[in-house]
């Protein structure tokens, strides 16, 4: 079966309005992919999604250019979601909250007729820590609301590293990663 580790970054928090922008998979033996589709209703976008994810520094310039053909489905995109699909073809999609990158995969998967084929089970880094954590002799228990930072924190992750970097794609699949493997050693 196995696992694949994932993370998207979007232009707004809607999934009928909003697109992916950048996308991060990592394979179990640590092969890493990242892609940045091109965008096609860019006038949709919420420019403080934009902003937190540092859009403007770092989407690809060359791709700002295709953004003439707002409103048609990019060339280009098919052979990533052919990438895609085969890479998580019966696997279990992992991240921090991976419902929202597998909603928004989903979506990109089916505008270009394919369907996706990653397991029905989604794995949740938060929610295996808060267990984790919870059944612990070594730590206090976590009580809702959680927050992120004070999970990775009561795991003794540093999610200052710069290979952890926040609202990336591959800092947040990493980090997705390095804490699925740390509980389930």
């Amino acid at each position: 079966m196995g696992v694949v580790f994932v993370d998207t970054e979007t232009t707004g928090l809607d999934p009928r309005r909003h697109e992916i922008w950048e996308i991060a998979l990592i394979e179990e033996d640590g092969t890493e992919h990242l892609w940045y589709p091109y965008l096609y209703n860019f006038r949709e976008a919420d420019l403080i999604a934009l902003n937190i994810g540092n859009f403007w520094e770092r989407y690809p310039k060359d791709k700002l250019q295709k953004f003439k053909g707002l409103g048609t489905l990019i060339q280009g995109n098919d052979i990533i979601v052919h990438q895609i699909v085969e890479l998580t073809y019966g696997k279990h999609l992992v991240g921090a909250i991976p419902s929202f990158d597998a909603q928004r995969l989903e979506k990109l998967i089916w505008e270009y007729d394919m369907v996706p084929g990653w397991h029905y089970h989604l794995i949740d880094v938060e929610a295996l820590a808060i267990g984790y954590l919870n059944n612990s002799e070594d730590h206090e228990p976590l009580k809702p609301p959680w927050k992120s930072d004070d999970i990775f924190n009561a795991l003794d992750i540093d999610r200052n590293k710069p290979e952890f970097e926040k609202h990336t794609a591959m800092g947040d699949a990493r980090l997705a990663k390095a804490v699925y493997e740390l509980i389930m050693r």
